[in-house]
């Protein structure tokens, strides 16, 4: 009986009862059987060399795929039609893609056509490090809410959703690249329900962050800039006082400038150019132990962009400055606002914010001084 092999077939298919065994032929690949027997399902593929019909045996289901049958089954026939008898020079198996595999396509054929490329890449190979090396066909749904439930203990409702989101969207991508027998994405648990931040560091816990001396950190106090604009920070970055990151490399998939005071000028200047990048730890949670604890509350590194943006707005910034200064995409409304002023002035507006807020957490600059008019 000849007709298309598909994995839900495969499985639910039966030899009947009255019968020793059933023999099925697909029609995807040429050559490629199923022997089915009350006890089990085995693929063989049917060749012929030096005019002799022969049959060469692949494999039982499931332990081999369907996928890997055909292509063997394909090795096997165009091998016969040189003359090669895989029963007397046995044909190589074919190893089934692993995540590993898999990530490195999903990489070139998705991710690079999508803005915050890095951050997805560097999370899925972080959170899927235990199974880089398994068959992605071997993952099961209990293996991937395990690895979000550890990222909602280690961090918060909002990260473990995007790792949630991030995991869903490969697995989703590889079932349609590879015989999944069961997509393990499916039916994942829901996303929890994130609650807003509203942690606001004072000045003096800001500069207690500061005076640890990390220069990470102290480059993320200055600049306000998030984690990953710093971390992966590159010397081709810095040019002339300013960070120039491309569209790539930002939130928005914009392009943004970050104005570098004298005193975050000074780290970068400070520290050994050993590689592409400004830092030479760039494991931003490597340094959670060397912060300081306040009893006002927890606090993440990421509170210390809105810190900036509270205080400088409370010190005369305006707005829409200091959400430029952040990296924001500015409203409708905001964005008319900022349509009145050049470039060259709003460069300048940020810069001089920004120089404010290094003085004030560096001790230099102590007063409350008014930063433009405030609206």
């Amino acid at each position: 009986m000849k007709r298309e092999f598909t994995p839900k077939w495969l499985d639910a298919v039966l030899c009947p009862p009255e019968k020793a065994r059933v023999i099925f032929t697909d029609s995807m690949a040429g050559g490629l059987r199923l022997r089915v027997t009350p006890n089990s399902k085995t693929f063989v593929v049917d060749y012929t060399v030096e005019g002799k019909r022969k049959t060469y045996k692949i494999g039982k289901y499931p332990e081999v795929k369907l996928k890997t049958a055909r292509e063997v089954a394909r090795s096997v026939t165009d091998g016969a039609a040189r003359g090669v008898d895989p029963n007397a020079a046995p044909v190589p198996t074919i190893a089934p893609p692993t995540v590993a595999d898999m990530l490195a396509k999903y990489d070139t054929m998705k991710l690079s056509r999508l803005r915050g490329r890095e951050e997805v890449k560097r999370c899925l190979n972080k959170e899927l490090a235990a199974h880089l090396s398994r068959p992605i066909a071997d993952v099961t749904r209990f293996d991937l809410n395990e690895i979000v439930d550890l990222v909602k203990l280690r961090s918060s409702d909002a990260r473990s959703n995007r790792v949630r989101a991030y995991i869903r969207a490969f697995f989703n991508w590889a079932d349609t690249r590879v015989e999944l027998v069961a997509n393990p994405a499916d039916r994942m648990a829901n996303p929890e329900k994130e609650h807003h931040r509203d942690r606001k560091l004072t000045v003096k816990e800001v500069q207690a962050i500061y005076n640890t001396g990390l220069p990470i950190v102290q480059m993320l106090v200055l600049t306000a800039a998030r984690r990953s604009e710093i971390a992966d920070l590159k010397w081709s970055e810095v040019v002339d006082g300013w960070i120039q990151l491309s569209e790539d490399r930002t939130k928005n998939g914009k392009p943004h400038v970050i104005p570098l005071s004298p005193e975050a000028m000074a780290i970068i200047e400070a520290q050994p150019r050993t590689s592409d990048y400004v830092f030479a730890d760039r494991v931003l949670n490597r340094v959670k132990a060397s912060l300081p604890v306040f009893d006002t509350g927890d606090y993440r590194l990421h509170d210390l962009r809105r810190a900036f943006a509270t205080h400088s707005t409370e010190r005369g910034a305006r707005v829409e400055v200091v959400e430029l200064c952040l990296g924001h995409s500015l409203g409708n409304v905001l964005g008319r606002i900022v349509a009145t002023y050049n470039q060259a002035e709003l460069l300048d507006a940020r810069r001089s914010v920004l120089e404010s807020w290094s003085r004030l957490i560096t001790g230099v600059e102590t007063n409350v001084i008014q930063i433009g008019n405030r609206r």
